[in-house]
């Protein structure tokens, strides 16, 4: 009989281990509800947890990749995407030019969250690579190494 109790002990405890794996590799309803309301044409999504209070999808929409973040309750947190610096508003780019030199430029990165949404310019020069985030206005907020 002992034999028997501890294999059973033994297939319940992987049942469980498998289950709350699945469980954490899987964002609840509230959120994919809330992802598919905000947006119901994308594509392929991709959940990833990344911490307790914390989901990232990877997903298309309109041909181009996108990676939004909601906490547990299903709010949404922010979005980020690449833009191409030739699509920018002229102000955005006018701004841009008097905080750095163009050459360094690698890619800009669109941030949208629920209260702004910032222009993320990421830059390399010979000194390695460095941020520099604006608003939609042009003002400059942030100036950082990566």
């Amino acid at each position: 009989m002992g034999k028997i109790q501890n294999y059973l002990k033994s297939i319940l405890a992987k049942t469980l281990f498998v289950a709350v794996n699945w469980l954490h590799k899987n964002p609840g309803i509230k959120i994919k509800k809330a992802f598919r309301k905000k947006y119901p044409k994308s594509s392929f999504p991709t959940w990833q947890q990344i911490d307790r209070f914390t989901w990232e999808v990877s997903f298309i929409l309109n041909k181009n990749e996108y990676k939004t973040f909601f906490d547990t309750n299903g709010n949404w947190l922010q979005t980020k995407h690449y833009v191409s610096y030739y699509n920018l508003p002229n102000l955005i780019k006018n701004n841009f030019r008097s905080y750095d030199n163009f050459k360094n430029l690698q890619k800009v990165l669109l941030i949208e969250k629920p209260d702004e949404s910032l222009f993320e310019f990421q830059m390399n020069s010979g000194n390695g690579p460095y941020k520099i985030v604006v608003d939609i206005n042009g003002n400059e907020v942030n100036h950082k190494a990566s």
